[in-house]
């Protein structure tokens, strides 16, 4: 596995970055990841009368004028069960196509961070898997943006954790045999493999009884792609090989890629896993905040 794929990890985000990030997290309840875990991030476990105290986002108007002629005057506070602690589990794909545009690696290090401050802010563990198709590199656990630079720096210059076999040939095999439970695991790739048997040894993790949350995060270089009626040479990111492609070829391409994310999204629907997309040429910030509120976990 190269470590200069890490490069963009090193260093956390600038203060401008960050205070980005930040908005985003703050519109989720319990922490973005803990959203991503289980909607709202807690168990309901009954109305009571309104305490100035109170965050206003668990007022139940509605409950409120079932049981008030005034509710404005008796407002009603919905209390949650305390929320478990969750292991969060950041899984990196690094494999040779992830190199290829260098904002993958962009995007996926935006996204990484965005996930860890939220784990640090609820001051959750944090795990990272950098993995290839033989390797994977394991982080111990991180509790801080200092310990997390640590970790990739070690990784950039060869004297951090040394890289193991990825045992089962894929990455969710590897995890089954850590015997999880109450963890979040992301997992951020451009999914250009089938992902056929990562997805059978996804079910082995027992995500319900383990109370396992699993979302994928993929990194789209097509989307919005549009050919001209002219082709290009390109860089085969396996191969190193240049070759000319016609613009009809490119289509297919783009074609080709929708038909393979349609059908992963349609594999992982049944097991509830959110399959979000981040277009290359949009902000993955935004992209995400937008994403998730469509999917019903945001708050705002």
């Amino acid at each position: 596995m190269k470590t200069s794929f890490f490069t963009k990890f090193t260093q956390r985000p600038a203060l401008r970055l960050q205070l980005e990030m930040d908005a985003v997290i703050s519109a989720f309840l319990g922490g973005l990841h803990k959203s991503i875990a289980a909607g709202s991030g807690f168990e309901f476990k009954r109305l009571r009368p309104y305490d100035p105290a109170d965050n206003p986002r668990v007022i139940d108007d509605v409950r409120a004028a079932s049981f008030s002629e005034d509710p404005e005057l008796e407002p009603l506070s919905r209390e949650y069960h305390d929320e478990r602690k969750i292991s969060f589990f950041f899984l990196i794909d690094s494999r040779e196509s992830m190199r290829v545009p260098v904002k993958k690696q962009e995007d996926t290090a935006i996204l990484f961070w965005l996930m860890a401050l939220s784990a640090f802010e609820a001051h959750d563990p944090l795990h990272v898997f950098g993995f290839s198709s033989t390797e994977v590199i394991v982080s111990d656990i991180l509790t801080s943006e200092e310990e997390t630079e640590d970790f990739f720096m070690s990784v950039e210059m060869g004297c951090g954790p040394r890289s193991e076999l990825l045992s089962g040939g894929n990455i969710f095999s590897h995890i089954a045999g850590l015997s999880l439970s109450d963890a979040v695991i992301i997992v951020v790739s451009d999914f250009r493999d089938t992902w056929k048997h990562e997805l059978l040894s996804l079910r082995r993790l027992g995500l319900s009884e383990n109370n396992i949350s699993v979302a994928f995060f993929a990194l789209d270089e097509w989307a919005g792609f549009s050919a001209s009626g002219y082709g290009m040479t390109v860089r085969d990111p396996i191969t190193d090989r240049m070759r000319y492609r016609s613009a009809n070829e490119f289509r297919l391409l783009r074609k080709k890629n929708e038909e393979h994310f349609a059908e992963i999204q349609k594999s992982v629907r049944s097991l509830a896993i959110p399959f979000l997309s981040f277009s290359l040429i949009e902000d993955p910030l935004e992209s995400m905040r937008r994403q998730l509120i469509h999917s019903g976990f945001a708050y705002i």
